[in-house]
């Protein structure tokens, strides 16, 4: 198998990635007894294949599918009047067509957009680029090059640039347009109709997980999409139909099951764990909570997350994800005394095993702190946290992902060796518990209007 040059943790090492690293635990096994449920209990990889493909890409998902799916709970007609409309820049600038040659006449351009309305209040929110930032993984899969300079040439340059300062307004700390737009609906002081032009999911569930920061009495509308697919959806009445605990969950679940900042699970998407966050009380509370921290004991939370993530892929009866690693290699592979382990499927994917307790619990750990960076998107300092401590690592001037404590793979044989006689050495939970489990579902299905 080639050798793939993966970087991990801000360096870039040599990494066999050996999917097929159970099968030769298991020829190990014709000669010496290994404890499965010890060897499964490590990552194994030095990225998480349920997480990461081979190449140390992240796994990523559609999260529009969210959107598109708890936007069915509402109307989608136009709002009679708009008093705020508050644009997302950068989609707007990428909405751009017919993109003029100077930038004083894109300027223009942007400006008459912007104007081509009746509000009383317009505000333009853009990103910022933060070093370090807990999207530097994102800036680097889309291209961007810190510290990359522009300088703007031509005969009619004016280095003065006016500036008008208002503190109540004035935001610092949120790096992203996302939080800066729920941060500015939230900071209006009366009451009015308010659109937010954009067409982004992260915005749509920022804005639902602070609508109870909102004092006054706003009727809040998003103009999403674009072209022929653009539409109006009532958050107003959306957070009213889903209801305050499923809508303050929402930023938890949305950083858990996959964002920018954080990876998704393989194949898992977002339409099944919606489906199982919403029939349960307990994990809406488990994920409302993370964006509670440092408050809220994640010990506690993390044991019924990982119960989620079970129930994820597919196992209704155990709650334990090393378990469920267990149970899944049975079911996908099992192994009798009539079964030679030499014919047994020679690519054993990794991919289709949850993470173990040191992997997910990094993953919750990025969960918390994103879902608190929303959660608190009201506030002109959204949060305190330090990424270090929460999930990431500090490399060469950027964070990167800390993806598991402790050992990556069994520091010997002898400590994953038992002395219990099982069938080829290897010890698997039994049928039933394997049976318990459904295929693999992801967000390529139909989506229902639950």
């Amino acid at each position: 198998m080639p050798k793939k040059k993966l970087a991990i943790s801000g360096k870039l090492i040599e990494v066999r990635m050996q999917r097929d690293l159970f099968a030769q635990l298991l020829l190990i096994s014709l000669e010496q007894t290994l404890n499965i449920d010890k060897v499964l209990s490590y990552p194994l990889t030095p990225v998480p294949l349920a997480m990461c493909h081979a190449d140390g890409i992240i796994c990523k998902t559609d999260k529009s599918v969210l959107l598109k799916i708890l936007e069915k709970k509402t109307d989608s007609n136009t709002p009679q009047r708009c008093d705020v409309l508050i644009y997302d820049g950068f989609f707007m600038l990428h909405a751009l067509q017919d993109v003029p040659s100077t930038f004083g006449n894109i300027s223009k351009k942007l400006i008459q957009m912007f104007t081509n309305n009746h509000a009383r209040i317009i505000i333009v929110a853009f990103d910022r680029y933060f070093s370090p930032s807990i999207k530097d993984i994102e800036h680097l899969l889309r291209g961007r090059v810190r510290g990359q300079q522009y300088r703007i040439n031509g005969p009619d340059q004016n280095n003065e640039v006016l500036r008008t300062l208002d503190h109540n307004l004035s935001c610092p700390a949120h790096e992203e347009a996302d939080t800066k737009i729920v941060f500015h609906v939230c900071a209006l002081d009366f009451d009015a109709p308010v659109t937010i032009r954009c067409s982004d999911t992260d915005i749509f569930v920022i804005m639902l997980g602070n609508m109870n920061a909102i004092a006054n009495d706003m009727k809040i509308t998003m103009h999403i999409g674009s072209g022929n697919s653009q539409r109006f959806v009532n958050i107003t009445k959306l957070y009213e139909k889903l209801g305050t605990d499923l809508c303050s969950a929402l930023p938890g679940f949305h950083a858990l099951t996959g964002c920018d900042f954080n990876p998704a699970f393989y194949r898992k998407g977002k339409k099944k764990p919606l489906q199982l966050l919403r029939k349960s009380q307990a994990y809406m509370q488990a994920l409302g909570d993370t964006a509670n921290i440092p408050s809220r004991e994640l010990d506690e939370v993390f044991i019924t997350i990982e119960e989620f993530v079970c129930r994820l892929y597919g196992f209704k009866s155990i709650n334990d994800v090393n378990a469920t690693r267990v149970a899944t290699f049975a079911k996908n592979y099992q192994i009798n005394e009539k079964n030679d382990v030499l014919k047994w499927k020679s690519h054993i994917d990794g991919a289709i095993f949850p993470p173990c307790k040191s992997e997910l619990r990094q993953h919750l750990l990025r969960t918390s702190y994103i879902a608190h960076l929303w959660s608190h998107a009201h506030l002109q300092e959204p949060s305190q946290l330090s990424p270090t401590d929460w999930g990431w690592e500090e490399n060469d001037d950027k964070y990167v992902f800390k993806w598991f404590e402790g050992d990556q793979v069994p520091v010997s044989v002898t400590s994953i060796m038992d002395s219990s006689e099982n069938i080829g050495g290897m010890e698997f939970l039994s049928d039933s518990s394997a049976d318990d489990s459904s295929d693999n579902d992801d967000d390529s299905d139909t989506i229902d209007n639950e």
